[in-house]
C-alpha cells in the first residue's frame, strides 16, 4: 500500500466511488514471467490464461510471495491478450524476436474509459497484493496523457520499493502500472488498453531484454522509445500529406490560370467576329445593317457579360487557392520543424534517466573496489603470518597489525594517488611536440652518460686521420 508521501493516494470513499462505475469485462491476458538465474540466463515464460487460470495463478504468486520463495525477476500480466488482428492496410509489420523496435500502430477509434479486462476480485487482488499504487483505478476512467512516480511503503526496513501509473493515448492508447519491491527484488507490472500486436511487441522486447527485464525503468524506457517512433512517424505522415497537399494546390492554381487564358482568347475570338460581321453589314440595305448590327450587338454584350462573370470566379478561385497554399506550406514547415524539437525531448528524457542509473552504478563500482583494496592486502598478510616459517618464528600479536596496516594504507594511498593523478601539459600536446620533447631528453641524458664516464662532446680522432663525431639525436 501507498505511504503518507503518495500525493495520488485515494482514501475509502474515492475508491468506492471510482470502482463502482467502473466496469469489469473478463478475458484472456498474457503472464510474461521473467526469473533471475545464479548460474545461467535468466528464463523468460509467456502464457497465455482464461480467467480461471488466471484465478489460480495469482493464488500460486500470493502464496510464494507470504512464504518468500518468489524469485527476483518480472511479472509482467498483459490485460485482453488477443491474437494478433490481420495485417490491415495501416497496420505495421509483425514484431520479430531480433530486435524490432517499431511500435505496432492501432488506430482503432476507442473510447475515453474502456472496459477492465479481468473480473473485479481478480483486479483488486492484483493491486493489494502485489502492491501496485491505488491510483491504478483511475487510469481506466481519464483520457489524459499521464506519468507519475510514487514512493512506496517498503516490505520490510531499509528496502525502498516503487511504484509507478503511465498512461498515453493516440497510437499508443496504453496504460502501464508498476510496483518495485526492493526487499525481495520483484517488479510487477500490469498494462491496459494494448492492441493484439503491441502485446506481441511488448512481449518480444522483453524476451530481448531478458538480462534487464527485473529492472523497473524497463518497460516505461521500452514505451517512450516506441512512443517517439511512432510520433516520428505520424509526423512524417503528416508532413506527407502536406506535400501532397501543396502539390494538388500547385496544379489547381495552374489549371486556373490556363483556364483564365482560354477565356481570355474566347473574348478576343468574339470581338473579332463581331467587327468582321458589322463591317459585312455595311454594305448590305439599310434595314439588313440595321438588325445585323442590333443582333450582334445584344449577342456581343451577353458575352461579355458572361466573360466578365467567368473572369471575376476565376480571379476568386486563384485567390483561394493562393491562400490555401500558403496554409498547406506553413503546415508543413510546422511539422518539419516540431519533429526533431520532439524527438530531442523524448530522448533528453531518457538520457538523463540512463545517466543516472549510470551514475549510481558508477558509484556502487567505486564502493566495490575500495572494499577489495582494502580486503584484499589484508588477506595477503594475514596468508604470510599463517605459513609454517613464520609460525616458527612466532612473532608477536601486534607484529601482524604493524605489518598490515601500513602495508593496506600504502595500497589505498597508490590507489588514491594514481586515481587524483592527471596528465602533465606536456602530455596533453600535439604527437610531434611530445616526440620532439623526448628526443631533447634522450640528448641530455646522453651528455650526462657521457660526462659521468668520462668522455667528452668534443670529436674524437683516430689513428687514420679519420675524424668521428657523437652527435645527439
Amino acid at each position: 500500500m501507498d505511504d503518507e508521501i503518495d500525493p495520488h493516494i485515494f482514501f475509502g470513499l474515492q475508491k468506492e466511488h471510482y470502482a463502482d462505475k467502473l466496469s469489469y469485462v473478463p478475458k484472456s491476458a498474457l503472464i510474461v514471467e521473467v526469473s533471475k538465474s545464479r548460474t545461467g540466463p535468466p528464463s523468460v515464460v509467456a502464457t497465455k490464461m482464461n480467467p480461471d487460470e488466471l484465478e489460480g495463478w495469482l493464488n500460486k504468486q500470493i502464496k510464494s510471495d507470504r512464504e518468500g520463495t518468489t524469485s527476483p525477476g518480472l511479472r509482467l500480466i498483459l490485460g485482453n491478450a488477443r491474437d494478433p488482428e490481420p495485417p490491415g492496410p495501416w497496420s505495421m509489420p509483425p514484431p520479430a524476436e531480433g530486435g524490432d523496435t517499431t511500435w505496432p500502430g492501432d488506430y482503432r477509434v476507442i473510447t475515453n474509459t474502456w472496459p477492465i479486462p479481468f473480473s473485479r476480485s481478480h483486479f483488486d487482488v492484483m493491486i493489494d497484493r502485489f502492491s501496485l499504487p491505488q491510483s491504478t483505478r483511475w487510469l481506466c476512467k481519464t483520457s489524459t496523457r499521464h506519468l507519475q512516480t510514487y514512493r512506496m511503503r517498503p516490505s520490510a526496513p531499509g528496502c525502498p520499493s516503487y511504484g509507478l501509473t503511465f498512461r498515453v493515448f493516440q497510437a499508443l492508447h496504453v496504460a502501464l502500472s508498476l510496483s518495485h519491491d526492493g526487499a525481495t527484488g520483484v517488479t510487477t507490472a500490469l498494462m491496459l488498453g494494448q492492441s493484439g500486436r503491441q502485446s506481441e511487441f511488448v512481449r518480444a522486447q522483453v524476451a530481448r531484454l531478458a538480462r534487464l527485464a527485473h529492472h523497473p525503468a524497463l518497460l516505461p524506457a521500452v514505451l517512450l522509445a516506441a512512443m517517439r517512433s511512432s510520433t516520428g512517424g505520424s509526423l512524417v505522415e503528416v508532413a506527407r500529406l502536406c506535400g501532397l497537399w501543396v502539390s494538388y494546390t500547385e496544379c489547381t492554381i495552374d489549371e486556373a490560370e490556363r483556364l483564365r487564358e482560354f477565356v481570355a482568347r474566347l473574348s478576343r475570338d468574339v470581338e473579332g467576329a463581331r467587327a468582321a460581321a458589322l463591317a459585312k453589314g455595311y454594305g448590305r440595305q439599310e434595314q439588313d445593317a440595321d438588325a445585323a448590327a442590333l443582333s450582334y450587338s445584344m449577342a456581343g454584350s451577353d458575352l461579355d457579360e458572361v466573360g466578365f462573370i467567368i473572369d471575376e470566379r476565376l480571379d476568386f478561385i486563384i485567390h483561394k487557392a493562393r491562400y490555401t497554399l500558403s496554409t498547406a506550406r506553413y503546415v508543413r514547415e510546422r511539422s518539419m520543424d516540431f519533429m526533431p524539437t520532439m524527438g530531442n525531448y523524448i530522448a533528453q528524457g531518457i538520457y538523463v534517466r540512463m545517466s543516472n542509473l549510470r551514475i549510481r552504478g558508477m558509484k556502487q563500482l567505486r564502493v566495490i573496489c575500495l572494499t577489495l583494496l582494502a580486503f584484499l592486502p589484508g588477506i595477503l598478510v594475514t596468508t604470510f603470518f599463517s605459513t609454517s616459517f613464520m609460525a616458527d618464528l612466532r612473532p608477536p600479536h601486534w607484529a601482524f597489525w604493524a605489518a598490515a596496516v601500513p602495508f593496506v594504507g600504502g595500497v589505498l594511498a597508490l590507489w588514491g594517488t594514481w586515481d587524483a593523478w592527471k596528465l602533465p601539459w606536456w602530455m596533453k600536446r600535439s604527437p610531434k611536440l611530445y616526440r620532439l620533447e623526448v628526443a631533447r631528453w634522450m640528448g641530455d641524458f646522453k651528455r650526462w652518460a657521457r660526462r659521468r664516464i668520462g668522455l667528452s662532446d668534443v670529436s674524437l680522432t683516430t689513428s687514420s686521420s679519420s675524424s668521428t663525431s657523437i652527435v645527439d639525436d
